[in-house]
């Protein structure tokens, strides 16, 4: 199991802090516009995409790789599920590797200018040490940014696939970031470390030979506070640009940055965690059922009965008559929880 014990520097807990804000901000000026739920436009996806696939050790080698499809229909992969990141690099690479969805076999080292950068988990451990690492990822109660920061780490140590483990890491950072908010399941941080592939390299290298997971979860934070700042920068220009022409936001106006994803909800907080939500939604429809919490969330109708498994256990939710005709109670008012729900996911 990972220990986070000490993982957040003071500058780390201000990047949390700073980009929870800009998220919070971004869904104001989104709301201003008048313009429904949003996901990253086609073309800002697309180099996100990109910049995942060339991070890889073996880009060189994947030419034609998509990863289109994994991302669109993500809502099939469980987080802490062995099956799914196995099913998820099947997936995307059986045309490129007999060893899809299959561990490797071998020992291997990450290099970087034909120097070594570190080496990775015994081919043995891969298996024992990832099964931990999605343990923990279901377990955790640590902030989603800390989260994905300390998963791209270890993830990076493991190294479980002879190829395209960066990508599939990637893949599972934007799905927890996704967790938090639909949004940033899109946020093109992979363009980020990209940029600064050198500097990314010498941080792994001191962390995992210095047994220290703030080292790289500052830098990981860091580059997602760039990556924010680049769409703010983008929705903000948009938001001017239409402000100085007819003195009024339209929700048109953002399409060169955000583009319009089918029926997502409201109601939903971007500064709340995935249980915050599920509070917020149960009091305003307590007749709500799982699969339709699931619909308007995003996420899986399993991920949302563990959700609310938890917050039953926790004394916060009761379920009131049966599951085909009963309704939701929130037991206590939201302004006392949500301070006792802060860093769930």
């Amino acid at each position: 199991m990972v220990n986070t014990e000490g993982v957040l520097s003071t500058k780390s807990v201000n990047l949390v802090a700073q980009v929870s804000h800009k998220l919070g901000y971004l869904e104001c000026l989104l709301e201003y516009s008048g313009a429904e739920q949003k996901k990253l436009s086609k073309a800002t996806c697309q180099k996100k995409l990109n910049a995942s696939i060339g991070m890889d050790l073996n880009a060189s080698q994947l030419t034609g790789v998509s990863l289109d499809e994994a991302y669109e229909s993500c809502s099939r992969w469980r987080l802490s599920s062995e099956e799914s990141i196995q099913d998820a690099h099947r997936s995307i690479y059986a045309a490129f590797s007999p060893e899809a969805g299959r561990y490797r076999s071998a020992g291997m080292g990450i290099y970087q200018y034909n120097k070594l950068v570190h080496t990775t988990a015994p081919a043995g451990q891969v298996a024992r040490q990832l099964r931990a690492l999605l343990a923990w990822l279901e377990q955790a109660n640590d902030h989603p940014l800390v989260k994905a920061a300390v998963f791209l780490r270890q993830y990076e140590f493991i190294q479980p696939f002879s190829v395209g483990n960066s990508s599939i890491g990637h893949l599972w950072v934007s799905l927890i970031l996704g967790q938090w908010h639909v949004l940033l399941r899109w946020l093109n941080f992979e363009s980020k470390l990209k940029e600064r592939r050198g500097e990314y390299y010498d941080c792994l290298r001191a962390s995992i030979g210095n047994n220290d997971l703030s080292i790289m979860v500052e830098f990981v934070l860091q580059r997602l506070d760039e990556a924010f700042d680049e769409l703010l920068d983008g929705v903000e220009k948009a938001a001017k640009d239409q402000s100085e022409q007819s003195g009024s936001l339209k929700s048109s106006d953002l399409s060169s940055v955000i583009g319009s994803v089918n029926v997502h909800f409201k109601g939903i907080k971007p500064y709340f965690t995935t249980r915050e939500n599920i509070l917020v939604l149960l009091q305003e429809h307590p007749e709500w059922s799982a699969a339709r919490l699931s619909e308007i969330l995003g996420i899986s109708d399993r991920a949302v009965e563990k959700h609310l498994a938890k917050l039953k256990s926790r004394g916060q939710l009761k379920r009131v008559g049966s599951a085909r005709g009963g309704y939701w109670r929130v037991v206590a008012p939201l302004n006392e929880q949500l301070g006792l729900l802060q860093g769930d996911s």
